[in-house]
């Protein structure tokens, strides 16, 4: 499961790649449009876009992993 989400990095990277070769709207060309104009602004909302999904998707897991293997348990302070 652990790998998984983190697969998601490595998911919305490949995007950039896909959409540029095979020419599909998205946020991988939008990202690659903006870097090769120099858009600033835009390549750090895409970049903190990711960076929070990625963060939801890590929390999500946290939160599903004592409900996934009942071994995990975690004590209260």
């Amino acid at each position: 499961m652990t790998s998984l989400a983190i697969s998601l990095s490595l998911v919305m990277s490949g995007a950039v790649l896909v959409e540029v070769i095979f020419g599909y709207p998205g946020v991988g060309n939008l990202l690659f449009t903006a870097i090769t104009n120099n858009d600033y602004f835009v390549i750090q909302g895409i970049t903190l876009f990711i960076v929070l999904s990625i963060g939801v998707v890590m929390l999500a897991l946290d939160l599903v992993y004592p409900l996934i293997d009942p071994r995990i348990r975690y004590k209260r302070g």
